[in-house]
């Protein structure tokens, strides 16, 4: 009995990765998504979730931010917003990006699109 409680206590602990929102499914990695760096004004949309992005400091602030726009994508959003002007430095040799993940309503999700 003790061992059907640890293995479904690791089966819940591991997850599958992010949850999504199923209104909003995963979107392909370079999806359009629009970066706003405080909070949105005269857009109405619903809030996923939240997401992150930690570089290397040789990759630079510009691709750290593409990868923050690839995490909105896989999470269903077409925009991210609250995303700081400048990274933050979790340790010496890293850059860190956060915002929060949101899918405007009423837009239809487009595949294959370029990421602004």
């Amino acid at each position: 009995m003790r061992k059907l409680i640890c293995a479904i206590a690791l089966l819940a602990a591991c997850g599958g990765g992010p949850k999504t929102d199923p209104r909003y499914p995963p979107r392909p990695d370079n999806c359009e998504v629009q970066l706003f760096r405080g909070k949105v004004a005269g857009i109405t949309y619903d809030d996923i979730g939240h997401v992150d992005s930690i570089c290397g400091n040789d990759l630079g602030p510009e691709e750290c931010l593409k990868e923050l726009k690839k995490q909105t994508c896989k999470l269903g959003g077409d925009i991210v917003y609250d995303v700081p002007d400048e990274p933050s430095k979790p340790s010496p040799d890293k850059i860190a990006y956060t915002g929060r993940v949101a899918h405007t309503r009423g837009a239809a999700p487009s595949a294959g699109t370029k990421s602004r």
